[in-house]
């Protein structure tokens, strides 16, 4: 689904700037479909910067576990829940690879470093894919106006796309908190119990 909406998107950009060449002052067929590339591969290139800038730059505390500015309200899960995300998350890729920690799967569930270390790179991905959206625009103001029937639809397009990315990381978030305060009660019920069976041996 995530890459056909790509090529489609691309196909129907380029499509419509071919059939009405007056809307991009008059670009040859095969213009349009270059400008239509490689504005794309620049979109693409920006995601990968900002993803970048969003785990390197930005201060870590900002996207920890608890931090008030990455908190997931009660609206948001009901938004989530409204347009059916459990049918379609399992179809868009993960990029975790942008920041060498992959997110398509809880690799150590009961291990509490991990899943903080995990809710930690959700939260700065979601604000990269965020960054990606709001600089895809920038993009747009400094491509000339001729371009404009093509650079303005891909950026609204790299914006739907990093959406449904934002929506996943977003959506999975409280059920990783619950999964870290599960772990928490267990490890405190194994430290009382073997602090009972340390005072049963010394008596």
């Amino acid at each position: 689904m995530y890459y056909f909406i790509i090529v489609a998107s691309m196909a129907v950009i380029a499509a419509v700037n071919i059939i009405f060449p007056t809307i991009n002052g008059g670009l040859y067929w095969w213009q349009s479909v270059l400008a239509v590339l490689v504005f794309t591969a620049g979109v693409i290139l920006v995601d990968g910067l900002m993803a970048f800038v969003a785990r390197w730059v930005f201060p870590t505390r900002w996207f920890e576990r608890g931090s008030k500015l990455v908190r997931v309200h009660k609206w948001e899960k009901g938004f989530y829940n409204s347009v059916g995300i459990k049918k379609w998350k399992d179809k868009v890729p993960e990029l975790g690879g942008f920041t060498s920690f992959h997110k398509n799967k809880i690799s150590a569930p009961k291990d509490n470093q991990y899943v903080a270390r995990y809710i930690m790179e959700a939260n700065s991905g979601a604000f990269g894919h965020l960054l990606g959206m709001i600089f895809a625009f920038a993009l747009v103001a400094i491509v000339p106006s001729r371009f404009l029937f093509i650079s303005l639809p891909v950026a609204f397009v790299n914006c739907f796309i990093n959406s449904l990315s934002v929506m996943i990381l977003r959506y999975n978030l409280p059920k990783l908190e619950t999964l870290y305060r599960l772990n928490e009660k267990k490890a405190a019920k194994t430290d009382a119990a073997l602090s009972e069976n340390t005072e049963s041996c010394e008596n």
